[in-house]
């Protein structure tokens, strides 16, 4: 299967879909907010949502000097690690891994550096942008769901088996 870069069917109901894993979890960039939720409507993101791993106090990682004029070190992030879950059942049609993992940019100086990273995915085309994902088909023929995981080499698993 090609990387799918549309949603070939649109569903006729709702997809019900689960969080990613256990523990909680923050949505940021939601539609709910604005549209388009990541302020473009390229690449598929008119209606994203990022779903972040928090802690009890809401918070997704320590804030430090390095928050305000730096980039983060990921590891040092809630989510870090965390096995992340199927959103919904389905058939696992394509798995992608491999991508490196990147640097947090909290930072308006360090965000800089990310307009450029993303330039630079966005040659290299969807499989750049997607980064490190599960597809799970929800019926034949029917709605793609796209997970993203952030960590390179952690993919839990191969076509077929999630």
């Amino acid at each position: 299967m090609p990387w799918p870069g549309y949603c070939r069917v649109m569903p006729t109901v709702p997809l019900l879909l689960h969080l990613p894993g256990e523990g909680r979890w923050q949505a940021r960039n939601s539609p709910a907010r604005r549209v388009p939720s990541h302020g473009s409507h390229l690449f598929g993101t008119t209606y994203a949502i990022d779903l972040v791993p928090v802690d009890d106090r809401g918070r997704s990682g320590p804030v430090s000097w390095r928050t305000v004029v730096a980039t983060e070190d990921p590891v040092r992030f809630v989510g870090f690690g965390r096995t992340v879950t199927a959103p919904l059942a389905g058939r696992v049609v394509l798995t992608h891994d491999g991508e490196s993992d990147g640097v947090v940019r909290r930072s308006p100086v360090a965000f800089l550096g990310h307009l450029r990273e993303q330039t630079e995915r966005a040659r290299r085309g969807l499989p750049g942008l997607a980064g490190n994902c599960v597809v799970i088909e929800v019926e034949p023929e029917g709605p793609s769901c796209w997970s993203p995981i952030c960590a390179a080499g952690r993919l839990p698993c191969d076509p077929m088996t999630w």
